[in-house]
């Protein structure tokens, strides 16, 4: 028939077994009348050792009655002697049906893994997942409703989304949902209060799409997330920047103060650590020694010499005072260092404060300025930001550029938010060297600042 087989044949059940246990089988082949056993005994060993490889019977003494039998215990198939024709059938059958069973437990295997995990994702979702059909009617609600709006998905079965709709959002919600059943496969958003189990408000922003064309899904899909605390956070933004907007107004410098504050807060910071070491250096400095030594001079002042050229102390003290000379130099050359850098990052506070102070002294009112000093002033501004980032500045400057007449703190704020900007844009470039460059030039009758 063209069947091309490997085969090992057994003729008693030790190697039967044996053979089992060693090899991996397409089908096995019995007779009933074994030198040792007898087929349904091999059929137990063989659905022990290897219980998804087809076992086929074939014999030529036992009756249709006793065949049948054999199928009962788990005989994939029964060939008698006689009719010996049907045994390469019987082998493409068992072998095919084995191939399918795999298939078949794979293919169910994988669909169990598939349902586990859309059912993790829709329990854990902070998503709502839902199914509407051509009225607004729920036909399917994710495990998530529970935990996002209260409802049990069943209670909401039957029920039209548009019940549970805050009257003031109704119209423009209909106006949506109708809109979608228009057009087959089409996305659209809407954002409105929903009621929840306990009947308080929540924000939903809903994401759907028409898939009554799909025959798997018939519906409209909704994908539906509370959105309550972005909106609170968003009103209390908004109330927070009109209030901003208002100082703004008042004290014409809000950004330029805070920058202003910001860079103060970054020297002082420097500031501090000067000072601590300054602290820690003074507190564990040697200087208390000097003491010592003079109260044992003093002590052998009327023997000084005999002291010094015949006492074990007095001989170790020249070597001891040109130690404590060199410490106490090391240690007075790191005090100064420090105490200059004090005084230099006050003298930027001086800057930075004057800078301040000379911009708001002019709020409100327009002057002839050189935009240079402009932009060379915002940049002071964000100068302890730049750093701290590692933000290399480059200029180019134009050379013939007119002075403009502007209102300063105005144009300041707006200098300072570009460069900020700029070193955000830098940081999240997440690229090794950080550039910014600001360019200046003219335009037509203007100046240009880049």
């Amino acid at each position: 028939e063209g069947l091309r087989a490997k085969l090992i044949v057994v003729d008693n059940y030790a190697d039967f077994v044996d053979g089992l246990e060693k090899t991996n089988f397409d089908i096995i082949l019995s007779d009933y009348m074994l030198p040792t056993c007898n087929g349904i005994q091999a059929l137990e060993v063989a659905r022990q050792k290897a219980p998804d490889t087809p076992f086929l019977l074939i014999s030529g003494v036992i009756t249709e009655e006793d065949a049948l039998d054999t199928l009962k215990h788990g005989v994939t198939d029964y060939v008698p002697k006689t009719g010996i024709k049907r045994l390469v059938p019987a082998v493409h059958r068992a072998v095919q049906e084995v191939h399918e069973l795999a298939q078949r437990k794979l293919a169910e295997s994988e669909l169990a893994r598939r349902e586990k995990y859309f059912r993790t994702l829709t329990e854990n979702c902070l998503d709502i997942l839902s199914i509407l059909d051509r009225d607004g009617t729920f036909l399917y609600n994710s495990p998530s409703l529970k935990h996002v709006l209260g409802y049990e998905p069943e209670n909401l079965a039957g029920r039209r989304i548009f019940e549970f709709v805050h009257p003031d959002d109704l119209a423009a919600a209909t106006a949506v949902f109708d809109e979608a059943l228009k057009q087959p496969g089409s996305r659209m958003r809407c954002e409105c209060r929903f009621r929840r189990h306990d009947d308080s408000w929540s924000y939903l922003e809903a994401i759907g799409q028409n898939r009554f064309d799909d025959p798997d899904i018939v519906g409209l899909v909704l994908n539906s997330r509370d959105v309550t605390e972005r909106k609170r956070a968003e009103e209390q933004l908004k109330k927070a920047q009109g209030e901003l907007a208002h100082s703004s107004r008042l004290a014409g410098m809000a950004e330029v103060a805070t920058s202003v504050l910001h860079n103060v807060g970054n020297v002082l910071n420097s500031v501090n650590i000067s000072v601590g070491v300054v602290s820690d250096e003074l507190k564990k400095s040697k200087i208390a020694y000097i003491s010592r030594v003079a109260a044992m001079m003093q002590e052998h002042a009327t023997d000084i010499a005999e002291f010094m050229g015949h006492d074990s102390r007095g001989k170790q003290l020249p070597g001891y005072l040109r130690q404590l000379a060199e410490h106490l130099t090391s240690e007075q050359n790191l005090l100064l260092l420090e105490m200059t850098e004090i005084r230099k990052n006050i003298d930027h506070i001086k800057e930075i404060v004057a800078i301040q102070q000379s911009y708001a002294q002019v709020s409100g009112a327009s002057e002839m300025v050189c935009v240079t000093d402009l932009v060379e002033d915002a940049l002071r501004m964000n100068a302890g930001a730049l750093f701290r980032h590692e933000i290399h500045v480059n200029r180019e400057y134009a050379s013939d550029l007119p002075e403009i007449t502007v209102q300063k703190h105005k144009v300041l704020q707006i200098l300072v938010n570009l460069i900020r900007n700029a070193k955000y844009a830098c940081d999240e470039s997440n690229q090794q060297s950080k550039c910014l460059t600001l360019r200046l030039g003219r335009s037509g009758d203007h100046v240009r600042v880049e």
